[in-house]
């Protein structure tokens, strides 16, 4: 069974691709396109590279984070960050009914993250739990290039989590540390 886990992002979304054989997760960032990019343009981007992982080992299950609700957001978000967000998760969508990949699901930022990273406390910086996911990565033999490589590896985890399955990285790191930072939420 093949895995792919995404942190989608117009600017650098994560991937982080799995199956069984692999000693740890292949990851990385796709740039799908700067601040003069169509959506669309985004969005054909997107289905390009899915589908370059697709061709060499066909997927069977795709997962990505949720988008956040645009109500949630603040006020530095406009309308086309919501936009192109939503869109990207409704391509991935698209694309696995498209290519009758059945398993195609979304993880909640703070269920993969509390899965990944350990209990957080409230308050804790968005950009420490980043550098926490690339931190993590490390610990787990998994070397991210980017702390969107990173998350997608944690949402990848998650995945297998849920499906019951230990990887290999798992194996080797039974009794990993709790990360600086972490607490009750």
């Amino acid at each position: 069974m093949s895995y792919l886990a995404l942190d989608l992002s117009k600017r650098s979304t994560g991937w982080a691709h799995w199956a069984p054989g692999m000693a740890v997760p292949a990851c990385g960032t796709w740039e799908l396109g700067g601040d003069l990019t169509s959506a669309g343009l985004a969005f054909l981007r997107l289905h390009q590279r899915i589908n370059e992982v697709h061709s060499v080992t066909p997927l069977e299950c795709v997962i990505y984070e949720k988008p956040l609700d645009p109500a949630t957001m603040g006020r530095h978000s406009s309308f086309d960050v919501a936009f192109v967000l939503i869109g990207l998760a409704a391509h991935v969508d698209s694309y696995c009914e498209a290519k009758r990949i059945l398993r195609c699901s979304s993880a909640h930022q703070a269920t993969w993250r509390k899965h990944f990273l350990g209990p957080m406390k409230r308050g804790t910086r968005s950009m420490s739990l980043k550098e926490f996911a690339v931190e993590r990565c490390r610990q787990l033999g998994i070397l991210p290039g980017k702390h969107d490589a990173a998350e997608a590896a944690g949402i990848l985890d998650y995945r297998l989590h849920l499906d019951g399955i230990t990887p290999p990285w798992r194996m080797e790191h039974v009794l990993t540390e709790q990360l600086v930072g972490g607490g009750r939420r």
